[in-house]
């Protein structure tokens, strides 16, 4: 049940690239198939690191330790979504054309906070293995792997820094960040007093 749930939850995390691509090919990506792209891919990519962010404190809390199971899959998968976003900004916004890309980090520091996010994101999919957990030890892997949170922090960053007007998305992504810090915060909470005991 538990490798069902995995795969599901796997197939859910890739269904987004058959709609981009449906999209971009009938027409349906707007004027600006590239910018269409861009922020699909960043929101999809958001929206992965949350779920998987969010799975941990739900197992907590509800007992059923199950829900967590796909987390390190969904993690590569929003590395994955991740390196999709990048490779458009790289390859179909800047044509590959690195000095201009140097230029236009200049001066935009959410590009910088993207560009950090990234590099994170790399490093937890690097050590996601089992053989990383065994040289680091389950302790410090662990505590690694917390980097997740400052990831999703510095996503809201990346996003919050381009908004012109709108800023409805990021308080949603915000309210959602926030709620599965008090969740883990929580659950964290309620296994103290498990261990504590009565």
């Amino acid at each position: 049940m538990i490798r069902l749930w995995k795969w599901c939850a796997a197939g859910g995390a890739l269904a987004p690239a058959v709609w981009v691509a449906g999209a971009v090919s009938t027409g349906r990506a707007g004027a600006d198939p590239v910018e269409y792209l861009l922020h699909f891919t960043g929101n999809t990519a958001f929206i992965l690191l949350l779920v998987t962010l969010g799975l941990g404190p739900a197992a907590r809390l509800s007992g059923f330790w199950g829900i967590a199971a796909p987390r390190r899959w969904l993690g590569v998968l929003t590395f994955c979504w991740a390196f999709a976003h990048l490779g458009v900004w790289i390859g179909l916004d800047q044509f590959f054309a690195w000095t201009f890309a140097w230029r236009e980090l200049q001066g935009r520091p959410y590009l910088w906070a993207g560009l950090f996010t990234f590099a994170v994101l790399a490093l937890l999919t690097a050590t996601s293995t089992d053989g990383w957990m065994r040289r680091l030890g389950r302790a410090r892997w662990s505590l690694l792997h917390k980097l997740a949170y400052v990831a999703a922090g510095t996503a809201l960053l990346h996003q919050v820094l381009q908004v012109r007007a709108d800023y409805a998305v990021f308080y949603l992504y915000a309210a959602a960040l926030g709620v599965i810090i008090a969740a883990r915060l929580a659950s964290m909470a309620v296994t103290g007093l498990n261990k504590r005991g009565p």
